[in-house]
């Protein structure tokens, strides 16, 4: 019939002990089904009053469904045949977020163009050209950072309070990023003292 994603909320039995399996028929074709174990309302009616209520309405679900994930990604269905998808959930994005010295990475790319002074203060953040469309955000303004999957400290994901310093354009990726002081994301992520990657300018010329 030509499906090949397929969502299961009923039926499964208490032997079904993963969210996700793949059905193959003989003449090669495979369906992946996504098994919902606590039925398919299991992300209706989310909290949005506050970042803490949703947290912690988020945080019950994993803790439900993780057993049957097995590493995999969690399907949570907001809306239901009894109601619409809750329409304040497009106002909540991924981001990559980038912790870095931004004034050290702007002598990197003297080319970057930057609207707005560097983020020193660690509860600034300078954001990419596409991020600000997004989000709807100008300079001055507060947005929440949530650090979703990365403490390993708490029960709960951590999150912070920014506001916009400034806006970078590159034309590239650093456009959909964020970034922050570094220290800022090693606390919210929980990782003090670690970094992953380090960034050079070395002058002179290249061997011949």
């Amino acid at each position: 019939l030509g499906f090949r994603p397929a969502v299961l909320g009923r039926g499964g039995g208490a032997d079904v002990a993963r969210n996700r399996s793949v059905g193959e028929a003989p003449d090669g074709s495979a369906v992946t089904t996504v098994y919902l174990p606590f039925g398919y309302s299991n992300g209706a009616n989310l909290p949005l009053d506050s970042v803490e209520h949703f947290l912690e309405r988020a945080n019950h679900i994993a803790e439900l469904e993780r057993p049957f994930a097995d590493g995999s990604p969690i399907l949570v269905m907001n809306g239901t045949d009894h109601a619409p998808p809750d329409p304040r959930l497009p106002e909540m994005e991924n981001l990559v977020v980038v912790g870095t010295n931004f004034a050290a990475l702007q002598a990197l790319y003297p080319a970057w163009r930057v609207e707005g002074g560097e983020s020193g203060d660690a509860s600034e953040a300078i954001i990419g050209a596409h991020v600000e469309a997004l989000l709807h955000l100008k300079r001055g303004d507060s947005f929440q950072l949530v650090a979703l999957g990365t403490r390993q400290d708490s029960a709960m994901p951590a999150n912070k309070e920014l506001r916009v310093r400034g806006i970078v354009s590159t034309g590239s990726s650093e456009d959909d990023q964020v970034f922050v002081p570094l220290a800022s994301l090693q606390d919210l992520a929980g990782l003090d003292g670690k970094i992953s990657v380090i960034q050079l300018s070395i002058p002179g010329e290249t061997a011949k």
